[in-house]
């Protein structure tokens, strides 16, 4: 985490300012250990997330067999007339 003081310039820092921004970056060096645990929670947790969102997909992938595929039957007419307007639509671009 990167404290971004508004405060200070570069030319007119006082004394005053220099103590403050050091107690500042001293308070943000103290977090820093609990900002990594938070994130490593975080990061387990999403983890468990895709986890378990995989073995859901793959509990419904045993299931897929036994359902019977859909096809949209065309014919070699449509099918033609689809490749020409997809290229005509790709000239225009």
């Amino acid at each position: 985490m990167v404290l971004i003081d508004p405060t200070l310039r570069r030319g007119t820092a006082t004394a005053g300012a220099v103590a403050a921004a050091a107690a500042q970056q001293a308070v943000a060096t103290h977090l820093e250990p609990q900002t990594m645990a938070t994130t490593a929670s975080c990061l387990a947790r999403a983890f468990g997330i895709v986890v378990r969102q995989i073995a859901d997909l793959l509990t419904m992938l045993q299931d897929c067999h036994q359902i019977p595929p859909r096809t949209l039957e065309i014919t070699f007419q449509e099918s033609i007339q689809l490749q020409v307007r997809t290229k005509l639509s790709r000239s225009k671009m």
